[in-house]
């Protein structure tokens, strides 16, 4: 058990250091890592002792959740003004294109 948060020490550290550089596919692919960790950790049933032993180094990684927390929201705000600026744009295409009918007919005059 030791090992494993050990692990997840070195990784949150690591992913605090690059998290302002980081891109979206980079931070899922720590956070997959870091899930893999935790969910063999949640495996282990500890004891009162170990509890005891580690209860500080597992506050100290989860207190860095809320840098993650605000990149991941971060990525998730541009998407989301991505999202509505092609929505915008299909709108206003929408508005264009319903403006003429596409069984109309053009006359040349003969002179």
């Amino acid at each position: 058990m030791d090992k494993l948060i050990e692990e997840l020490e070195n990784l949150t550290l690591l992913g605090l250091a690059e998290l302002p550089g980081m891109l979206e596919e980079q931070l899922t692919k720590f956070m997959e890592q870091r899930t893999k960790i935790i969910d063999i950790l949640l495996q282990h049933t500890p004891s009162q002792n170990e509890k005891m032993q580690y209860i500080e180094r597992l506050e100290a990684i989860l207190s860095h959740d809320t840098a993650f927390i605000a990149k991941m929201n971060f990525f998730k705000e541009e998407a989301q003004d991505q999202l509505n600026k092609i929505e915008a744009s299909r709108k206003q295409r929408n508005v264009y294109d319903s403006g003429y009918n596409g069984e109309s007919f053009f006359f040349d005059k003969k002179k």
